[in-house]
């Protein structure tokens, strides 16, 4: 026998098993003998797995279904009579059930089940599973993907899990989650972060506690316990504790506490504000704007005005209305419905007059001029309308009676009047107030020019002439 090359044995075509194969140890100076299965485990074919092979595997690991492949150390399993080719190479106490076209690749304890055409490379306890296909975990702890989701993926991470979502995916992070059936949405690192919504097109990156509800392409990126409740294309960056309520369009940017509705809008840093607009833009603390194209910058603001903006000051309110402007301050707010009102550094102040700036104090460091209203020539009963200005001209063509209209309490006016021989005999206020003149008459110059002051307290008017304005 020792004279006989390998080479002319007679070839031997029956079954193997229970052949002993001798072997020798590392110093070949013993030879031992051990069985053909635990040396090399050759294909095995099983009547009820056509086509199948398990190569250098432990005698434990188990394969049924047809044209299947398991490769290396590891008690590996392939079950099902429906698991058709499907491969387990490298990997450690994992399995293939009921599936087709898997692959496990390495890693230990992960798992294929009830899905076809999946992969799992790497990784520890890894679990895909329940009617869906085309999906893939690489990596990381504890991924889960199951519930009719299809070409979704986990890449690396721990314990992140997507349930029925499809073409979703998760990259790195720890106990993220996408549910819900919505589609096309991802989680990229972070932590606890959940996207659940039968919404599409939604993304979380990085932060803590994020969760996005909204109908589709919301982005939440950052921050912590950032939630998109909502609405579409919203987006919060940073902060904590931020809220979209619902609308579309806006961002919150950083801050916290923040909750935004509506549409188009803005939040930037501060906390507290609140924005439920259109086109409205929002900082500093609980500071709120409810209508459209307004604006708030401070401390406890309040805009519930279109066009309006409070800017800077400390719980100040635009109480409805349009084209308003609150700047510094401190507990100012426009009367009910104002239009073009403004309010600057005032405090504990109402507004009163539309079109109208309010303050406490005013200095000007060079001019204070006023527009001219030229009224013409007049004669007979006329309406002087207050509201036009605050130096009026007029020339008298006739015996003249003016009716003051449209005046302000506090309201100081100047009337320029040219006349030949014409009086000014009487003259009334709206509102049934008296006129006061100097001892009781109103006399312009023959042939010149008069001045008068007029005053408006509380309902009545009271007017100082001045007499013979002539060219020098």
């Amino acid at each position: 026998m020792s004279n006989i090359k390998i080479s002319q044995l007679p070839e031997y075509t029956g079954n193997t098993t229970g052949f002993y194969i001798p072997v020798n140890n590392a110093g070949e100076t013993t030879t031992y003998k051990t069985l053909r299965e635990y040396l090399v485990d050759t294909p095995l074919w099983y009547s009820s797995a056509t086509g199948s092979v398990r190569y250098y595997t432990t005698p434990a690991s188990a394969m049924t279904g047809n044209y299947n492949l398991m490769f290396g150390s590891g008690t590996n399993v392939i079950n099902g009579a429906s698991s058709e080719k499907n491969v387990i190479l490298g990997a450690q106490n994992s399995s293939i059930t009921t599936a087709s076209g898997g692959v496990l690749l390495g890693g230990v304890q992960n798992q294929i089940q009830n899905a076809d055409n999946c992969v799992v490379i790497g990784g520890y306890l890894h679990n895909l599973s329940a009617t869906l296909n085309n999906n893939a975990i690489i990596g990381g702890q504890g991924a889960t993907i199951q519930t009719d989701a299809e070409q979704s993926g986990v890449f690396v991470g721990n314990s992140n899990d997507i349930y029925a979502s499809d073409n979703s995916t998760i990259v790195g992070g720890t106990d993220n989650i996408i549910q819900g059936g919505g589609n096309r949405n991802s989680i990229l690192g972070g932590y606890s972060n959940d996207i659940n919504t039968s919404g599409n097109n939604h993304a979380i990156i990085g932060g803590v506690d994020g969760e996005i509800k909204g109908e589709y392409a919301n982005v939440i990126i950052g921050g912590n316990s950032n939630q998109v409740v909502w609405g579409e294309n919203q987006v919060i960056l940073g902060g904590n504790g931020n809220v979209m309520n619902s609308g579309n369009s806006s961002v919150i940017l950083g801050g916290a506490n923040h909750g935004c509705g509506g549409i188009n809008n803005v939040i930037i840093g501060g906390s507290g504000n609140q924005n439920t607009g259109w086109h409205a833009f929002v900082g500093g603390i609980t500071s709120s704007v409810s209508n459209s194209k307004s604006f708030a910058w401070g401390s406890g603001l309040s805009v519930s005005g279109e066009h309006s903006a409070a800017l800077g000051g400390n719980n100040n309110t635009i109480d409805g209305g349009n084209y308003n402007a609150l700047i510094g301050g401190n507990g100012n707010a426009t009367h009910s419905g104002a239009i073009n009102t403004s309010m600057m550094s005032t405090s504990g102040k109402t507004s009163i007059y539309d079109h109208t700036l309010h303050t406490d104090n005013l200095h000007t460091y060079y001019t204070h001029s006023f527009n001219v209203v030229n009224a013409g020539s007049v004669g007979g009963s006329v309406n002087v309308d207050c509201s036009l200005g605050s130096i009026y001209t007029f020339t008298l063509t006739a015996n003249t009676t003016p009716n003051f209209i449209n005046f302000r309490d506090g309201q100081q006016i100047r009337f320029v009047i040219t006349n030949t021989t014409y009086s000014v005999p009487s003259a009334t206020i709206s509102g049934g107030g008296n006129v006061y003149a100097k001892n009781g008459t109103i006399s312009p110059s023959n042939n010149s020019k008069t001045i008068y002051y007029a005053t408006f307290i509380s309902g009545d008017v009271y007017i100082d002439e001045h007499t013979g304005f002539d060219v020098v």
